[in-house]
């Protein structure tokens, strides 16, 4: 065998092993090691359970809970992605009016121009968790209605609502039941 192909193949056997397997291990192992809940998905578990994930919106629907941006994939991974609507499709504009009226069940005086335009227009990953203060101090009225709560539970939400500058949907729910239960 030629002199220069065997120097060849013992040059691609210890850069497979070296960069392929080595740094791969190596680079995992660093991330666990600092970053581990992140490294595993920012998985959120209660009671010893995973519920979900801290990066991945989940559907809520029932008016006692807050709400997330729609999505176009209805909240499904693999298929996740924006409508890619324009401006003037009679589809995106149909779903912004559906969704308006699905928020109007609840106040039936509210105006589009009320509407935090994230409660009407999907993400661009449809999986976006998080939602702006606004968005969410927008949604307090039907969660206390929905739930009977008095003023005094209405102030602790709207406290909980107000540490964080984007609230993140699944773990504000949670922390909901814990601030109403007193844990």
């Amino acid at each position: 065998m030629n002199k220069n192909i065997i120097i060849s193949l013992k040059y691609l056997v210890v850069s497979i092993l070296l960069f392929g397997l080595m740094y791969t291990l190596v680079i995992t192992a660093i991330g666990h090691i600092l970053f581990n809940h992140k490294v595993n998905g920012s998985l959120i578990e209660k009671d010893g359970i995973v519920i979900g994930s801290r990066l991945i919106e989940q559907k809520f629907s029932a008016p006692k809970f807050f709400w997330g941006r729609p999505s176009a994939s209805n909240y499904e991974t693999v298929p996740s992605g924006a409508s890619n609507y324009g401006a003037i499709s009679t589809d995106l504009k149909k779903q912004v009016n559906d969704r308006m009226q699905n928020l109007k069940q609840f106040d039936p005086g509210l105006k589009i121009q009320d509407i935090p335009p994230e409660l009407l227009f999907a993400s661009g990953s449809g999986l976006d968790p998080d939602i702006s203060q606004q968005a969410a101090l927008f949604q307090v009225d039907r969660v206390v209605k929905a739930r009977s709560l008095k003023e005094p539970d209405r102030a602790k939400i709207v406290a909980l609502i107000k540490r964080q500058p984007m609230v993140n949907v699944l773990e504000l729910n949670l922390n909901l039941e814990k601030v109403l239960n007193g844990k």
